[in-house]
């Protein structure tokens, strides 16, 4: 962590954790347009191997867990 470059970090969080908020965030109200009582719209994140822990990567592993822990988040 201590090589990790601030301005890297900031664009990678970017990125992988807002980025994929945006896409969601922009596409929710065609999906809940899209959704009948029988059938729900669905919202599918992908996430990373990595963000299982390799010390070196910990900075973008950070960055690929995020998504699949904030935006999995029903609320």
């Amino acid at each position: 962590m201590l090589q990790t470059d601030p301005a890297k970090f900031a664009a990678m969080h970017d990125i992988h954790v807002l980025g994929p908020l945006r896409v969601t965030q922009a596409f929710y109200p065609y999906l809940s347009q899209t959704a009948t009582p029988d059938v729900r719209a669905k919202i599918v994140n992908v996430g990373s191997v990595i963000s299982h822990g390799f010390p070196w990567y910990a900075a973008y592993a950070t960055t690929k867990v995020g998504p699949i822990l904030f935006l999995s988040d029903p609320c």
